[in-house]
């Protein structure tokens, strides 16, 4: 999803005035993936680290401003036995992890026969920070006959 840009789901309430919310944000993800075709052919081995500070701030009522920081990990991580394990344990296909070498770094794509992307060394740093805004436009409450009311907040 990160290279697509599209922002998390975050909170359906917005903060009260002066009140602010801090959260950090540890998502891990262990890839494999190796397939081809007669013009191309990928594999993505690897581990993917993003730690996240998430903060958000109540401006006024109905209205809060946050700013999103992360920061990336690529890595052969340390999952690798574990999953293969899982997958052995419960009866999961392996796709081909099981013969790969154990927490390996090892992003690959060619295409027509030339290769487009090699990255086989470990990195890290600042993702793309996001500033969040939410005003409350819409107030909902319930009238006496049980129907959702709908007025400007």
């Amino acid at each position: 999803m990160q290279i697509y840009g599209l922002p998390p789901i975050g909170d359906a309430s917005l903060l009260p005035a002066r009140k602010s919310d801090v959260r950090l944000i540890v998502d891990l993800a262990n890839n494999y993936v190796k397939d081809s075709n007669p013009r191309e052919s990928i594999l993505l081995d690897g581990e993917s680290t993003r730690i996240t500070l998430d903060a958000r701030y109540g401006i006024a009522r109905q209205f809060e401003l946050g700013v999103t920081i992360p920061y990336i990990i690529l890595s052969g991580g340390f999952l690798d036995d574990f999953i293969d394990w899982y997958h052995s344990t419960f009866g999961f296909p392996q796709g081909g992890r099981d013969q790969a070498p154990r927490n390996r770094l090892l992003y690959v794509y060619h295409h027509d026969g030339q290769q487009r992307l090699k990255i086989e060394s470990s990195s890290a740093g600042l993702g793309d920070i996001s500033l969040t805004g939410g005003w409350h436009c819409i107030r909902e409450k319930i009238n006496p006959n049980g129907r959702w009311l709908y007025a400007p907040a």
